[in-house]
């Protein structure tokens, strides 16, 4: 399985995975939230807060 064989990075992303209904569980939803959080990562990593801000409310956005 792909989560088993994530760094602990990604360990948020696990917490998240195991409290979706499995109806939700889809390959297309586990590839937007491990981007999600890579580009968190990588926003933080650069010191860019609001990066990270603006993308989580665009992608929420996108949700509904």
């Amino acid at each position: 399985m792909i989560m088993s064989n994530l760094p602990a990075r990604y360990d948020s992303v696990m917490s998240t995975w195991d409290n979706t209904l499995d109806t939700s569980k889809t390959l297309e939803n586990l590839m937007l939230q491990l981007f999600k959080q890579e580009t968190i990562l990588k926003n933080r990593l650069e010191g860019s807060v609001e990066k990270v801000t603006t993308y989580a409310a665009l992608l929420k956005a996108n949700e509904t």
